[in-house]
């Protein structure tokens, strides 16, 4: 009786001394340079399923109480419950479910130890007769992604960069808000580095994650890891003549050179914007470097779409085709002058845009094929 109980125990993963032993808590992984991890399908059902029996009264919240419930097996909770700032959540500030895998999302991409710790504590490899790893999908490099000129990603990282007082940490915070024209002070004041919600990028959902890079000095170097991501945020603030000279020298010295796509954006768009005091404006600077025009931001305007640009940019960088629905473009300005409005419809029904935009994106796609593949008989003729 006393070897089937070690052997249960340690079907459990616990050693000689009763503890949880440290192979079982974190299974050997290797991750290759330029790859991410993710959660598994496996992964995410497991979770979801965690959460629905968790939440007792069916409100699609975890109160405080269950909230210790569910963790109440753990030694402390892997995360916070006042994640309000982080991911999406009730008017309570309770996590939903769509909030509950998004911190966990957030998690598996920036702590992949604690997830696997904590899935452990939680019983998964038990529930699946599995180890954790099961729960996580490792992406592929980077740099196939960017050879590519798109990635299969589920989970997308922003790094939002700018001066103190640009307008940036408001960016993150609004990411989360339902309404952000309801944001107050003091929602917006804290440290929280990250923020975390879903977007969807041609009709996929993505998760997006912004991290708001703090700035300590102007003349602060930014550490490799301050830079390296999958689309960076440059923010100044429109209102103040010297806010958009860091923004210009940080991407002239850190992504200039880089495969990194970069969205400046001009935050408090609902002040007078203020001739800035460096050699070039906003849009002469992003004409300059070939970026897209500067992006205009307020909280006041309450428009979320400059969160679809960032995601569409880490899931097609170095691919502006995928970008076209940025922007009007000229040629849908054009076929709105000349047919749109003959048959009454107005250029700001978003679902026109949508497939305006999508068209032109495909025409130029198989365009790009088609001369590829014209050029590559033409040589073989010769």
């Amino acid at each position: 009786h006393t070897e089937t109980t070690w052997a249960v125990l340690r079907r459990f993963g616990y050693n000689e001394n009763l503890e949880m032993s440290s192979e079982y808590l974190h299974p050997a992984v290797k991750i290759p340079p330029g790859s991410s991890t993710e959660l598994s399908h496996r992964g995410q059902q497991f979770l979801i399923s965690l959460f629905e029996r968790s939440d007792r009264d069916g409100d699609n919240a975890l109160s405080p109480e269950e909230f210790r419930v569910v963790f109440s097996a753990c030694p402390c909770p892997p995360f916070s419950t006042d994640i309000k700032r982080t991911v999406p959540t009730n008017e309570n500030g309770w996590p939903t479910l769509h909030g509950w895998m998004c911190r966990w999302t957030l998690m598996t991409l920036v702590d992949l130890n604690k997830t696997l710790e904590y899935l452990a504590y939680l019983g998964f490899s038990v529930h699946e007769n599995e180890s954790q790893l099961a729960a996580i999908h490792i992406t592929r490099e980077r740099r196939i992604d960017l050879a590519k000129k798109q990635n299969s990603r589920s989970v997308y990282m922003c790094h939002v960069i700018g001066p103190k007082g640009s307008g940036k940490t408001a960016f993150c915070r609004a990411f989360l808000a339902e309404d952000m024209r309801k944001l107050t002070d003091k929602d917006i004041r804290g440290t929280n580095q990250y923020a975390i919600n879903t977007v969807q990028v041609y009709g996929q959902e993505k998760y997006l994650v912004l991290r708001d890079i703090d700035v300590r000095q102007v003349l602060d170097p930014l550490q490799p890891s301050e830079v390296n991501c999958d689309v960076a945020c440059l923010v100044y603030d429109i209102n103040n003549p010297k806010s958009f000279e860091y923004v210009a020298r940080i991407y002239i010295k850190y992504f200039a050179e880089s495969k990194i796509p970069v969205l400046i954006v001009g935050a408090k768009a609902d002040m007078e914007e203020i001739r800035q005091e460096y050699l070039l404006q906003s849009p002469d600077f992003c004409h300059k470097y070939k970026l897209l025009p500067p992006q205009y931001f307020s909280i006041k305007h309450n428009k979320k779409d400059i969160y679809t640009k960032l995601a569409t940019m880490a899931a097609f960088p170095r691919f502006q085709a995928a970008w076209i629905l940025f922007y009007k473009h000229r040629l849908v300005q054009l076929w709105e002058q000349t047919h749109l409005k003959q048959f009454g419809l107005m250029s700001s029904d978003p679902l026109l845009w949508w497939k305006a935009g999508l068209g032109i994106a495909a025409a130029t796609i198989v365009g790009f094929f088609v001369v590829k593949a014209f050029h590559g008989s033409s040589s073989h003729a010769r």
